[in-house]
C-alpha cells in the first residue's frame, strides 16, 4: 500500500512472511528536489493496520497497493 501526504510518502509491502511488512518512508519527495531521505522499518501486520487507518485518517491518501516484496537495498538486521 502506498500513501501520500505532501511531500511525505509511506509505502507497506508484504514480506516472505504474512504476518511482516516492509515500511519505507521518504521524506521531501518533489519535482525540484531529487535528494529525498528514505526509511525502512520491519513491523508486524497489526503494526501495519494500525498505521494505515492512523495516517488515512489524518489526510493521507491511498495512491497504490504493493502485492510484491520490497526489492529495493534493504537488509533487517537481527540482535
Amino acid at each position: 500500500m502506498r500513501l501520500e501526504s505532501g511531500h511525505m510518502i509511506v509505502e507497506f509491502f508484504p514480506t516472505s512472511s504474512p504476518k511482516r511488512f516492509v515500511q519505507v518512508v521518504t521524506f521531501g519527495a518533489t519535482e525540484e528536489c531529487d535528494q529525498a531521505m528514505m526509511s525502512h522499518r520491519t513491523i508486524t501486520r497489526g503494526e501495519m493496520i494500525y498505521e494505515v487507518n492512523t495516517r488515512i485518517n489524518s489526510g493521507y491518501q491511498v495512491t497504490d497497493f504493493h502485492t510484491e516484496e520490497y526489492s529495493g537495498n534493504y537488509t533487517p538486521l537481527m540482535c
